[in-house]
């Protein structure tokens, strides 16, 4: 089942973004963290993925050249887990 967040500021871009990075995410199941956590091994897989595709960039601080919009999309993927 999946939970979709809303919020006042909620744009469809914001939906956008949430579905896109919840169908990535989608590819590493409970194996793939099961396994992680065992081993002890840092999610490269995932955070490939998620560089590859151009999101992984929304969690950049705004202290680090963000211009602010990183806020809003980081906002935005709030429970994208759920």
């Amino acid at each position: 089942m999946t939970i979709e967040l809303t919020n006042s500021a909620d744009t469809p871009e914001h939906a956008e973004l949430r579905r896109t990075v919840r169908i990535l995410c989608e590819q590493f199941g409970e194996k793939y963290w099961q396994q992680g956590d065992f081993n002890r091994e840092y999610p490269e897989q995932l955070v490939d993925t998620l560089t590859k595709a151009g999101y992984l960039s929304a969690l950049i601080p705004g202290g680090c050249g963000d211009d602010g919009a990183q806020r809003a999309n980081v906002d935005a993927l709030s429970g994208v887990d759920r």
